[in-house]
């Protein structure tokens, strides 16, 4: 496919998907992490390391990564999941999923 290949295509699907879901309730607050894991750039992160999890950490079935430890760098504030779905943190992979990070889920140990 010309001008971005499959993940051009995906992204502007997801983009799509997104458009439509949105309701007055919040932006896709219908979508799966599976289908956020299709356009997420997770892979692209100089932090990630593959171990065969499903990606998007950002989404609010995400969260930390059991593989990731380490933080050389950050992609999420360019990633497609996290401008659609309005989110603002980083480092979904070793912080948390976003709700997570904003402190509304009791979902991590806290120290």
């Amino acid at each position: 496919m010309p001008g971005g290949g499959t993940l051009g295509f995906t992204i502007r699907l997801w983009k799509e998907l997104c458009r439509n879901q949105r309701g007055g309730v919040g932006p896709l607050k219908n979508r799966t992490r599976a289908e956020a894991a299709n356009v997420c750039i997770c892979r692209l992160c100089p932090s990630f390391y593959e171990c065969g999890e499903i990606l998007a950490f950002c989404m609010p079935d995400g969260g930390k990564s059991i593989c990731i430890t380490s933080e050389v760098g950050c992609v999420c504030p360019g990633c497609p999941v996290q401008q659609t779905m309005g989110f603002s943190h980083e480092y979904y992979c070793t912080r948390g999923n976003d709700q997570e990070q904003a402190g509304k889920t009791g979902g991590g140990v806290e120290t």
